[in-house]
């Protein structure tokens, strides 16, 4: 799943159908509670989502920038567009440095 880093909370239609689910200390799930699709992924207590890409109508400006917890990738799951490829623990670093209670 692709999914693009977006600050401040982003604009829905359809709200009613969103519900959160607390996955982690750090981290809070949104799931269409029609269909059940994962819609984002949110730091617990800040405004930074990462929003899965197909949820947006305009994906043409988008770029692959980065992949997270490549250690935990099968084999044949890698992209050639550049981008930085972090491990689990280089991933959990870069959160650590955004949210620094965790």
């Amino acid at each position: 799943m692709m999914f693009v880093d977006v600050v401040g909370k982003p604009a829905f239609s359809g709200q009613d159908n969103i519900t959160d689910y607390p996955s982690s200390e750090w981290g809070v799930r949104g799931f269409c509670r029609v269909c059940g699709s994962q819609l984002y992924w949110r730091y617990a207590g800040l405004d930074k989502y990462s929003m899965s890409a197909g949820t947006l109508d305009q994906q043409d400006h988008l770029v692959l920038d980065r992949e997270i917890f490549i250690d935990d990738q099968p084999p044949f799951y890698k992209f050639t567009a550049g981008a930085r490829r972090l491990t689990s623990e280089e991933a959990m670093a870069e959160y650590t440095a955004i949210n620094p209670e965790q």
